[in-house]
């Protein structure tokens, strides 16, 4: 026992600042969902369907609360933090057995996963209280079965994220361990909606008079946990399996022979004296030096925003495909489905999620000591830098748009063509994507350039949750006319129906996104090297 105490503090002394910042973020998450639930039930209050409308948005709201804590705590930096100080290579020495390894790591799993799991049973309940509605057995149940495939997904990802045994290793067997995760639980989600009888179609009929109403809390019901609780149970014996057998051996896999190491010594001494060899006259400084380098090391990720839209509507589209299936649903409900508003409105929604995500991965891998002292050491090579990199970002943002635009139009034929109606034009809402796209780099760069890659994204990820949280408190707190009154101006931006005073602001916002992208350029220059002690950590 004292074996494992020890190896439990150690581990959770590596992991206190992600759960000292990570907790902060549930609670705020909260915060915010029982803001939310104050505003909503406030705006119901003069409607015919109260009841029909407080109970969808509630249960929406739980299922986000439940999403959100069980998810947050899914992942660590234990097994990574091992890797880059040598402590996993150095532990195979020591006599710890691979059952303590897997202990200890289910251990510490469980112990933060049920304390954010009851956190969040908590708020849920809170939730409940607050809009008058009953705290039923299938907010239980829905928490089983995100539980199981949060398990379903470690096991996945940990059957080869464990293999590896250096950084490199390790981010090529996590993506495609999260490639195969994914796929296996879009597959498992779909399935069960499918067999569950949920109404897929409800959700995205806009000629619907009826109130939108999930109704998943009431698909599930109190028998299901006499196979959920078993399934949990093997579930974590399957983790803990997987655990024990991928660190039961400090490098698996073949082993090298004699003849093969005078081999592997001259390949050695030819990489060496290859690197050698490097013309360091060649200007490497330059802007098309640098250009070239961002291309070669983002090509993924400008193929990715360039393919983005496409891939969302492949993506929703194979899903109301598959849920459709077997469906009593009219000629072209498909295309109805695909080119309806709340479609398009996701769509544009988790493009820009994505595509910010994607603008973070520029600065990937070139947040590292020896290499920003390398670029200083060049002739103006900090500011040759960092212009590349502010001209990659505007780039990606561009042909989003442009990507955006085709995908729309795209849209726009497939109506006209398979049910002779015209589209409203989402145009000048990709357009505004763009310029927040701008906007938000010029604030995020100069973060991450500051504090490191993994500190800015933290802070900047606080400060938004922290206007959010504010507005959604304020609006809660405010009387419904003036309520209504910004729900009011928020419909007429969307739909272009608005005065003079936001048009004169449409028309600013452009050219202050893009002052404060070249402002935020010159602040990048002189804050690069202040940041450089706060990399590598």
């Amino acid at each position: 026992m004292t074996k494992l105490r020890s190896l439990i503090f150690r581990e959770l002394k590596i992991c206190r600042k992600l759960y000292i910042i990570r907790f902060p973020f549930l609670i705020a998450f909260f915060v915010f969902a029982v803001g939310g639930t104050f505003l909503f039930t406030g705006l119901f209050t003069e409607l015919l369907q109260k009841d029909n409308f407080v109970s969808s948005f509630t249960e929406l709201f739980s299922m986000l609360v439940m999403l959100y804590s069980t998810v947050l705590f899914s992942v660590d930096n234990t097994f990574k933090s091992d890797l880059n100080s040598g402590w996993n290579s150095y532990s195979y020495a020591l006599p710890i057995t691979a059952s303590e390894r897997a202990a200890v790591t289910l251990i510490r799993f469980i112990g933060t996963l049920g304390i954010s799991v009851l956190l969040g049973m908590g708020c849920i309940a809170v939730i409940n209280a607050i809009a008058g509605t009953q705290f039923r057995i299938g907010c239980v149940i829905f928490q089983f079965i995100l539980l199981d495939l949060l398990l379903l997904s470690r096991i996945i990802i940990d059957f080869f994220v464990l293999r590896a045994r250096n950084t490199d290793e390790y981010k090529k067997f996590q993506d495609k361990g999260s490639l195969i995760c994914i796929a296996v639980i879009v597959c498992i989600v779909v399935v069960m909606l499918k067999c569950a009888g949920f109404d897929f179609s409800a959700l995205f009929n806009s000629s619907s008079s009826e109130p939108l109403s999930l109704n998943v809390f009431s698909m599930l019901t109190g028998d299901m946990l006499l196979w959920l609780i078993p399934l949990t149970l093997v579930l974590f014996a399957a983790y803990y399996s997987v655990i024990r057998y991928r660190l039961q051996y400090a490098y698996p896999g073949e082993t090298r022979t004699k003849s093969n190491a005078p081999r592997s010594d001259a390949r050695t001494r030819a990489a060496g004296a290859s690197q050698r060899e490097i013309d360091l006259s060649a200007p490497h400084s330059e802007p098309v030096g640098f250009l070239y380098k961002e291309i070669r090391q983002n090509a993924k990720s400008v193929c990715a925003v360039i393919l983005l839209p496409f891939l969302i509507l492949i993506f929703l589209t194979g899903c109301i495909a598959i849920v459709s299936l077997n469906g009593e649903h009219g000629d072209g409900w498909i295309v109805t489905t695909l080119t309806s508003t709340t479609i398009r409105v996701v769509s544009a929604a988790l493009g820009f999620l994505c595509v910010g995500g994607l603008l973070l991965s520029v600065f990937h891998g070139d947040d590292k000591k020896l290499w920003a002292y390398f670029v200083a050491s060049a002739p103006m090579g900090v500011s040759r830098f960092l212009y590349t990199k502010y001209v990659l970002s505007f780039a990606m943002c561009g042909l989003y748009f442009v990507s955006s635009y085709i995908a729309e139009t795209l849209l726009a034929a497939i109506s006209r063509f398979a049910l002779g109606e015209e589209l409203v034009s989402f145009g000048g809402i990709f357009i505004i994507i763009f310029f927040v796209l701008i906007l938000q780099n010029s604030f995020l760069i100069p973060m991450m350039l500051r504090f490191g890659e993994k500190k800015g994204s933290i802070i900047n990820i606080m400060i938004i949750l922290c206007i959010a949280i504010a507005a959604v408190l304020v609006l809660s707190f405010l009387p419904a006319e003036i309520q209504n009154k910004v729900f009011e101006w928020l419909t007429g931006f969307l739909t272009g129906d608005h005065g003079g005073l936001t048009s004169l602001l449409l028309g600013i916002f452009p050219a202050f996104s893009v002052g404060a992208y070249i402002l935020s350029y010159k602040v990048s220059c002189r804050i690069f090297m202040k940041g450089v002690n706060e990399y590598d950590k």
